[in-house]
């Protein structure tokens, strides 16, 4: 029976041998700077229907629910983009803490 080579990417393992790898740091980093502008971008369309934005010339007018719901939209969009970027800080710093420590008396 040939003998499992053990895995040199960081991983959790459950008790019933279920594990988890950890995305590339490169992943985690990424995510995040895009989860973030996302985030300005809403909160940006935020301050913009709350200072009184209105639609181009032509367009019907919203109406005082539509501008409410446009309201409430986009700061659950950025709330949940702010948690994306959190799970993404989670997961990175979780790669660095379990990925292998690199001993020089290795390379010898």
């Amino acid at each position: 029976m040939a003998k499992k080579s053990a895995s040199k990417m960081p991983e959790i393992c459950l008790p019933g041998g279920m594990c988890y790898r950890f995305p590339p740091p490169c992943c985690s980093i990424c995510c995040t700077i895009f989860s973030l502008f996302s985030m300005g971008g809403l909160f940006i369309i935020y301050a913009l229907i709350n200072g009184g934005y209105t639609k181009i010339s032509g367009a019907t007018a919203w109406n005082e629910e539509q501008i409410e719901h446009g309201k409430h939209a986009s700061m659950i969009g950025a709330f949940i983009y702010l948690g994306v970027a959190g799970l993404c800080v989670f997961l990175f710093l979780c790669r660095k803490v379990t990925a292998p420590k690199h001993n020089p008396e290795d390379d010898e």
